[in-house]
């Protein structure tokens, strides 16, 4: 019965157990695809987030008026946020992507909508501007 109850509990709470369906017109973005479609591009949502994800895995932005200071990685079909500032804080969300609108998601929950800009590869301030789909 042990046995039943940890492999049940395992199944349950892998990232793949909260995989949603992209809506119609939407992709779900994999590990390699997560990685090229937000290095050296903004995503934000024009009043209450703005995040720049740099070359190296930085993570710099605002949200709210507060500076966001931190690391970003891609793993498996997740987008992580490893924050320091404005508080310590890990997120990872599931990215759908439809031309240069992103949604975030977490068990199945839209957290963040938002536009990917491109910004300037060298400088850790944002540059935005149209980016192809």
């Amino acid at each position: 019965m042990r046995t039943i109850a940890l492999l049940l509990s395992a199944v349950l709470f892998t990232p793949l157990a909260w995989s949603t369906k992209p809506l119609p017109g939407w992709k779900a973005l994999g590990s390699s695809e997560i990685d090229a479609t937000f290095r050296r591009k903004s995503l934000g949502d024009g009043f209450h987030y703005d995040y720049q994800f740099h070359a190296d895995g930085a993570l710099t932005g605002a949200e709210m008026t507060k500076d966001v200071r931190g690391r970003w990685t891609a793993d498996g079909a997740r987008l992580c946020l490893h924050r320091e500032r404005p508080r310590k804080l890990d997120e990872c969300f599931e990215v759908h992507q439809r031309g240069r609108e992103i949604n975030l998601l977490s068990g199945g929950q839209l957290l963040f909508r938002g536009e990917l800009a491109q910004i300037e590869p060298s400088k850790h301030t944002r540059k935005r501007q149209a980016t192809p789909p």
